[in-house]
Parts: C-alpha cells; sequence; structure tokens
C-alpha cells in the first residue's frame, strides 16, 4: 500500500547528481608521450656492420691485369729498316738521303730527324755497330781518295708495349663486403635501444597510475555498490516511497554477487512499512507516479545549499520549531548521503571516460580495454 506523507513546511526534491572528474592534467616530458631521441649505441645487430677490406670477387672488377704484348697498342713486330748515305766534305759528314723500308725517300736531315726523332744512335763513319732497346744500327766508311763514303743502316727490334687485357687475368678492386667477416660493429640510434629523451605532451595518468587507479576503483566500487542501493532505500523510505522501494529490491533479487544486498532491503523494507514486499499489489510502474521534482525546505533553509559536513554544523533557528527543523536534517541528511554515494558512480564514469581519450588509453589498447572494463562494472552497479 502506497502511503503519503505531508509534513509541515517541508517539499522534497530529487535534483541531478553532480558530475566532477578529479584528474589533474599535467604538461611534462615523460614516457607516455613517446620518444624524442633515442640512445646511441654502437650495435652490429641493429645498426650494421663495418666488414674488412680486401680484394675478392665480391668488389667491383678492375680493368684487367696488364701485360706487354705485341697486340697492345705501340707494339712493333720488327723488322723496319732504315738507312742513310753519308759523305765527308770540308764541312764536315753530312747526311745526304735516307731511304726507308718500301722505297720512301726524304731528303734533308731535319725531316729525318722530324720522323725518328731522338731513335736513331749517332754514328761516325766508320766500321761500327750501335743497339739501343728500339734499333739495331751499323755504320761503315770508305776512302774515295778525294771524299770519305759512307752509310748507316738501321733495322727495328721487336717492341711489345705494356696495356691491360683480358688473356692477362682479372683484377678487382678492393672494398668492404659482408663475406669478408666483422671487423666493427656501427653507432647508431635506434626505437630498438632506450629512449634517451621523451617528448613533452599533456595528459592524466601514466600507464602505473591508471593501474593503480582501476585497482583503487574496483576496491571502492565493491564498496559503493553495496552501499548504493541501501542509502537509495533509506530515501524511498524516508519519502514513503513504496513502488520505487519495491522496484529497488526486485532490481537486486537476482543480480549475481548482491545475495546479502538484497536480504538488507527485504528486511529494512519491512521495518519500514511493517510487511512483507512480497505481500504488496505495487510493482515498478507505479514507481513513476512517485518520482516527481520535489524540494526540501524548512523556513529559510534549503537542503540545496548544504554539504553534509555543514549540514551537520548547522543550528536550529531560534524561530524555527525543534520538529520541523530536525526533520529538515534528517531527511536532507539522507536525500545528501544518497546524492553523494551517486555522485561517486557519476565520477567515476565521467573520469575513466577521459582517461579513455586521453594518451596512455589511445597508445595502449591492453589498458583501454581495462578502462572499458572498469567503466562497464561501474554503470551495472549504479
Amino acid at each position: 500500500m502506497l502511503k503519503n506523507l505531508a509534513l509541515m513546511a517541508l517539499v522534497i526534491c530529487l535534483g541531478p547528481a553532480k558530475i566532477f572528474a578529479a584528474l589533474n592534467l599535467r604538461t611534462e616530458r615523460n614516457p607516455v608521450c613517446g620518444v624524442e631521441l633515442y640512445e646511441e649505441r654502437f650495435d652490429g645487430d641493429v645498426c650494421g656492420w663495418i666488414y674488412f677490406e680486401k680484394q675478392s670477387d665480391a668488389c667491383p672488377l678492375d680493368p684487367f691485369i696488364a701485360g706487354a704484348d705485341l697486340s697492345c697498342q705501340g707494339s712493333d713486330p720488327g723488322g723496319r729498316k732504315i738507312s742513310a748515305e753519308l759523305n765527308k766534305t770540308a764541312q764536315g759528314w753530312s747526311i745526304a738521303w735516307w731511304s726507308l723500308k718500301g722505297g720512301s725517300t726524304i731528303q734533308g736531315s731535319e725531316d729525318i730527324k722530324s720522323i725518328l726523332g731522338d731513335s736513331l744512335p749517332e754514328l761516325n763513319p766508320g766500321n761500327a755497330e750501335r743497339e739501343t732497346s728500339y734499333w739495331k744500327c751499323k755504320a761503315s766508311s770508305t776512302w774515295t781518295g778525294q771524299s770519305w763514303y759512307g752509310g748507316i743502316s738501321c733495322t727495328t727490334k721487336l717492341f711489345a708495349d705494356v696495356c691491360e687485357l683480358e688473356k692477362f687475368g682479372k683484377i678487382y678492386k678492393s672494398c668492404r663486403a659482408a663475406s669478408h667477416g666483422n671487423e666493427s660493429p656501427k653507432k647508431c640510434r635506434s626505437d630498438k635501444f632506450n629512449a634517451e629523451i621523451h617528448n613533452s605532451c599533456s595528459f592524466y595518468k601514466t600507464p602505473e597510475e591508471i593501474d593503480a587507479y582501476i585497482d583503487a576503483t574496483y576496491s571502492s566500487l565493491a564498496i559503493n555498490s553495496s552501499s548504493l542501493p541501501s542509502k537509495q532505500a533509506d530515501l524511498y523510505a524516508s519519502f514513503r516511497q513504496e513502488a520505487s522501494f519495491i522496484c529497488l529490491i526486485e532490481k537486486y533479487k537476482d543480480l549475481e554477487g548482491f545475495d546479502v544486498v538484497f536480504d538488507d532491503l527485504v528486511k529494512k523494507f519491512k521495518d519500514v512499512f511493517t510487511y512483507d514486499y512480497m505481500e504488496s499489489n505495487l510493482s515498478c510502474a507505479d514507481a513513476a507516479n512517485e518520482s516527481k521534482p520535489l524540494k526540501i525546505t524548512a523556513g529559510n533553509l534549503d537542503c540545496a545549499a548544504f554539504t553534509l559536513g555543514t549540514l551537520k554544523a548547522l543550528v536550529k533557528p531560534e524561530s524555527m520549531n525543534l520538529a520541523v527543523f530536525s526533520r529538515f536534517k534528517s531527511t536532507c541528511s539522507t536525500k545528501l548521503s544518497y546524492e553523494l554515494a551517486v555522485n561517486w558512480f557519476e565520477d567515476k564514469l565521467s573520469e575513466i571516460g577521459v582517461l579513455l581519450e586521453d594518451v596512455v588509453a589511445r597508445a595502449n589498447p591492453m589498458k583501454k580495454t581495462e578502462l572499458i572494463n572498469l567503466k562497464q562494472s561501474v554503470s551495472d552497479s549504479k
């Protein structure tokens, strides 16, 4: 049976819970912000190796090995002849003419010098031989009675110049290659090393602080999830809201882990309304008629202006009836206690929502999942 309670100068109101997220946003260099600069180390596995330097087939190919060969430009197979006749006059010996093999004749010593340069050895008339690395020459002279007559005959010797040819073999340049072996590790910075300097960013909690926050919240949740229905029942009892009270009992009737809470609610209902809730004809549908915005006041006193602390210290105004004052304090205390319990859940949901958008949850899927599970647990326990 639903009973209405009318109190002198007392009006009841359940206002919305105040949400406050007690989180401290800070900006600093921290591992949660990522790494600006990693350590610099000598590490061959990460940075690579400096290999030994040597010649091998792992190196680029140089030109072929050099050697002397007739096929090289500048070589001469030998046998080319050159000769000159000379006459001794009062002015001395002079070259009269040179005949080159092949029949060509060049007159004048200056022309011959321009062709042969210093290759032809200097020879005086007389029977003499002279040889250079390239020429083999023979000179002879005869007295004619009037003058000396002579000649010089030279033949080129075989000459193989030097050049680089494939038949002499290949040669490789000197280089550093992996097949030569590791000489020493290279030095580098890598994300495989520890951080030397972290980035700076704004965040609420580190992973370690989130772990502590989750543990503390679960511990508090175990207490608050039991105290909230008790405070809610006190509120319904204070306002004689039987249908709302019954609906609250039904909520926890088959809820796993809340057997003790259910038993306490059933006992409290019977203590307040003096009958077993199972005997009532009311249901949750009837609770809608009880949930009306009301306000708790007494004279100039308004419950909305107090906290539990200030309410406890409140002294009765001289002009106020003691019964009215006592009723005001009791009803207001019940309402504030319930709101405080509700606010804890709202604050936690607000805080967890902030942390889910924070740096750690965005970067760490595991921490995000833990926060999501915590949020669901808090929401389910309201």
